[in-house]
């Protein structure tokens, strides 16, 4: 009987506290057509692919003007906010 309940607490904790995660692309965009001599542009922060030791590279769009980058994450969060200041 010991073993059935602790089956069945294992069962419930192990599928009741997962939460659902949904996978998103993010783009980010960056305009240095200010700034002279940009030899290349990275960004870096928190959570996978991300990090703050290294670069994720952005790739150039427009020469000497605009670069993007497009991020796949896995997020709780139904809808992402842009946080831009």
């Amino acid at each position: 009987m010991k073993t059935i309940i602790k089956t069945t607490m294992l069962l419930i904790l192990m599928t009741g506290c997962v939460q659902k995660s949904y996978k998103r692309l993010v783009v980010v965009t960056l305009d240095v057509s200010k700034v002279k001599d940009v030899q290349s542009v990275g960004i870096r922060g928190e959570g996978k692919p991300l990090s703050w030791e290294s670069d994720y590279p952005m790739q150039e769009v427009v020469k000497d003007s605009l670069y993007k980058a497009i991020i796949t994450i896995n997020t709780g969060y139904l809808l992402l906010k842009e946080n831009v200041p």
